[in-house]
């Protein structure tokens, strides 16, 4: 059964997770809008950048983010607590791809977001 202790099992890979996830999303997206700022040099206004950019920030940062948040959530439905346990099941089970699940997902509900907020 569910159990507060059991929605707090995830922390780890959480926390893990975080960090290298955000740190991808802003150097591609910093890489990618230098990169296309400086082939497409004009002095209009370039949204269109921003929204690329922010794209592949999203695209790049979601390699890490989804499998420590399926980790996450494996970790607090399971009756294992135990962070390599739960890695080493889903892959015995899935392959690598089971790390992955909702990766598309992610993708479709947070690019459209992170386009519009870097844009507007």
């Amino acid at each position: 059964g569910w159990s507060i202790h059991k929605a707090y099992r995830g922390c780890v890979p959480a926390a893990l997770g975080a960090i290298p996830s955000s740190a991808l999303y802003f150097g591609a997206y910093e890489t990618c809008k230098k990169v296309l700022e400086n082939k497409f040099e004009t002095d209009k206004p370039k949204w269109w950048i921003h929204g690329l950019a922010a794209a592949s920030g999203n695209t790049i940062s979601s390699a890490v983010f989804v499998p420590k948040e399926v980790l996450k959530q494996q970790m607090q439905y399971s009756s294992s607590s135990s962070l390599p346990r739960v890695f080493l099941k889903i892959i015995r089970e899935k392959g690598i791809g089971g790390l992955y699940s909702g990766y598309q997902a992610t993708l479709m509900r947070n690019i459209p977001s992170a386009v519009v907020r870097f844009v507007v």
